[in-house]
């Protein structure tokens, strides 16, 4: 990672800035990215929040630590409910 941006993401509200979100509350923030009014490329962040990320179909690889976790797409299964 090389020549790439690190942005610190310390607080929910740096994290909804990144993305063009308004924060509605200092500790829990839940969003859909596909409407984000601002989406950062190239860039690494290094999170001191948790955060839980629930993708839908698409394809990436996620870098933690020295390992790189590849994201493959999982065939649609029928909701039972």
């Amino acid at each position: 990672m090389n020549n790439t941006t690190i942005i610190p993401i310390d607080n929910i509200d740096a994290y909804n800035k990144m993305y063009g979100f308004e924060t509605l509350h200092p500790l829990v923030s839940v969003v859909d990215l596909a409407g984000a009014t601002k989406m950062p490329n190239h860039v690494a962040c290094r999170y001191g929040v948790y955060a839980l990320w629930l993708k839908d179909g698409i394809q990436c690889s996620l870098h933690y630590d020295s390992s790189i976790l590849r994201c493959q797409s999982l065939p649609r299964r029928k909701k039972s409910w």
